[in-house]
């Protein structure tokens, strides 16, 4: 199994829509990789929490999309790291989530995971 870990340099001044692409196309240069694996929050401005309520999307959002293409034209399965994932059917009064997304060869999400032990969204860490 060939794995290919990347690690993704960033300034927040970067738009995340510019950040996206840029990183979908570092997936893609991973062709003959089976596994590409992304670190944590890459996408929505990493640790700055202050911003992640606007940031935030659902699982069929922009972010992950953008992987799934690029997942489906290398043929790996991609870990996108995690992304802040905005779900209002949750009715606890919690509806972001630091969410774990993985996705198969043809670009599906295979899973994902909330993380469950989390530093506090308002009170960053």
């Amino acid at each position: 199994m060939r794995v290919h870990v990347l690690q993704i340099g960033y300034d927040d001044a970067e738009p995340v829509d510019v950040r996206r692409e840029r990183v979908a196309a570092l997936v893609r240069d991973q062709r003959g990789a089976d596994l590409v694996v992304l670190p944590e929050l890459w996408a929505p401005t990493g640790f700055d929490y202050t911003r992640w309520s606007d940031r935030a999307e659902t699982l069929d959002g922009p972010t992950i999309e953008s992987l799934a293409g690029a997942a489906r034209e290398i043929g790996a399965t991609v870990h996108a790291g995690s992304i802040i994932e905005r779900d209002d059917t949750v009715t606890d009064g919690r509806n972001l989530f630091n969410t774990s997304v993985l996705l198969g060869p043809a670009g599906s999400v295979l899973a994902s995971y909330r993380k469950i032990h989390l530093f506090g969204f308002g009170e960053g860490e």
